[in-house]
């Protein structure tokens, strides 16, 4: 078997690798496929960008479930989540029940961030799984971050005590 050394690569492969239409090749067979799609991707990032956004917005209950279950790979939580579930479980009024502001449900952080769609854990160790997550804002799940009720209740008796008297 003749082998010949890919000029991308530095491997040594069969000369079948090399052979296009009855002539040689510098570069092997794997190395002009991965050129050709790292060339199109380069040529093509805006159109690629686009469709990826249009996908975002079309479909955000997929979206979002894509990336929380990366994320409870990366914490290494439980998840078992649907896009399906995550789109039943969302408000029907489309309102943060905690706050009661408008969720922005497949935003962008140019959007107003305060009022994105926030996956909220009910209980944090029990991870991403059916019944213990729910739909609350971004503002309101970062409030409610890791505080237990007691801290928050003393957040909002401290709050109420030393709120400025109204005229």
């Amino acid at each position: 078997m003749q082998l010949k050394t890919c000029a991308s690569c530095s491997k040594d492969k069969p000369l079948e690798d090399f052979i296009s239409k009855n002539n040689t090749r510098s570069c092997c067979l794997e190395c002009r496929r991965g050129g050709r799609a790292k060339r199109y991707r380069d040529n093509h990032k805006h159109k690629l960008k686009n469709e990826a956004r249009t996908y975002r917005l079309k479909n955000p209950f997929h979206t979002l479930c894509s990336g929380h279950k990366s994320r409870s790979f990366r914490l290494g939580i439980p998840f078992n989540l649907t896009p399906e579930y995550l789109e039943e479980i969302y408000p029907e009024n489309g309102l943060c029940p905690v706050l009661s502001t408008p969720l922005i449900l497949g935003g962008t952080l140019n959007d107003n961030r305060q009022q994105l769609a926030s996956l909220d854990r009910i209980i944090p160790h029990l991870g991403y799984t059916k019944g213990n997550v729910r739909w609350i804002s971004y503002r309101a799940n970062a409030i409610r971050n890791n505080a237990t009720v007691e801290e928050l209740k003393a957040v909002l008796a401290y709050v109420i005590a030393n709120q400025p008297a109204q005229e």
